[in-house]
């Protein structure tokens, strides 16, 4: 069971609801359950609207219902500034969303295309992995997949990239100037040339 320290602000309530897509957690103090914390209890702050908004994207059926849901996403920016939310959990909570759209992308791409030709792992990095974003944030991610797969079956995988890519750059997420995306193959190898990625970045620094 998900629970909450007594000692944990309604901001963090409301991320932490987000990210695990429930509407109530058990509050404890010192290993004892002291009440139940729900969406209501947030509504004072204007918050629920983040948690609501993470549920109604992780029900989208379609592209186009995730695109309706964030441009609700300006809106919530200004209702936790304005509830006086830090910077940090504005952040924090766009950046949640954000993985939650990127998952439902994933989903939609695998029901409409069949499973993996071999396990894979789509890589959040830059400001979503740092959970830094704010509406007007850029994409940044990457693909890893296994080795071994039917080079056949590969463009499975740039199809995937695509899907996502397209998807978050129609709920507002840019494309990035720098194409560090998973559109980009040099981003999207087998775990073998990541390996090699990784060697070379450690053996062989560059400023």
């Amino acid at each position: 069971v998900h629970t909450l320290s007594s000692g944990a602000s309604g901001l963090e309530a409301l991320l932490t609801m987000m990210r695990l897509n429930v509407r109530n957690l058990p509050v404890l103090e010192h290993g004892r359950v002291l009440g139940m914390i729900t969406v209501t209890d947030l509504l004072r702050h204007q918050g629920s609207h983040a948690v609501y908004l993470a549920g109604d994207v992780r029900k989208a059926g379609s592209p186009e219902t995730l695109v309706q849901a964030c441009r609700q996403l300006p809106e919530l920016q200004i209702q936790m500034v304005a509830s006086g939310a830090s910077g940090y959990h504005v952040a924090q909570a766009i950046s949640a969303v954000t993985d939650a759209v990127t998952r439902q992308l994933i989903a939609l791409y695998e029901e409409e295309n069949g499973a993996p030709p071999a396990p894979y792992a789509w890589v959040a990095v830059g400001s979503q992995a740092r959970r830094e974003q704010s509406v007007h944030s850029d994409q940044d991610h990457a693909l890893v997949f296994s080795d071994g797969v039917d080079p056949a079956r590969v463009p499975w995988y740039e199809g995937l990239a695509r899907y996502v890519s397209e998807g978050l750059a129609a709920c507002g997420f840019v494309k990035c100037p720098g194409e560090m995306m998973a559109t980009n193959a040099q981003w999207r190898q087998p775990l073998s040339v990541w390996e090699q990625y990784f060697r070379g970045w450690i053996d062989q620094p560059q400023s």
